[in-house]
C-alpha cells in the first residue's frame, strides 16, 4: 500500500511516497520516491508556479497514486 512518508535529515523534513508490502510475513518497503519538501509540495497544491522539469513514474501503483492525488487536490481542474 502506498502512503506519504516524512523523513527528517539534518532537522529538515522531506516527503516521500512509499509502497509497503509483506515479504515473508513481514512488512518491507518495496519502493520509495522523493516528491519534495513540504513547502514545495504545498506551493504546487496552491497553484503557485514552479516549473517541473522531470517526472519519474514508478511502474507499480503509479496510476493509482496519481488518481488518488487528483481526487485529493483536483489537479485536473488546475491544468485546464
Amino acid at each position: 500500500m502506498a502512503h506519504f512518508h516524512i523523513k527528517k535529515k539534518k532537522g529538515r523534513p522531506y516527503l516521500y511516497v512509499r509502497e509497503i508490502a509483506r515479504v515473508n510475513g513481514k512488512p518491507k518497503v518495496i519502493s520509495q520516491t522523493y516528491i519534495g519538501s513540504p513547502d514545495r509540495v504545498a506551493s504546487l497544491v496552491k497553484g503557485q508556479s514552479q516549473e517541473i522539469t522531470t517526472l519519474k513514474a514508478e511502474e507499480f501503483g503509479a496510476l493509482w497514486l496519481a488518481q488518488q492525488a487528483d481526487k485529493d487536490f483536483d489537479y485536473s481542474a488546475q491544468i485546464n
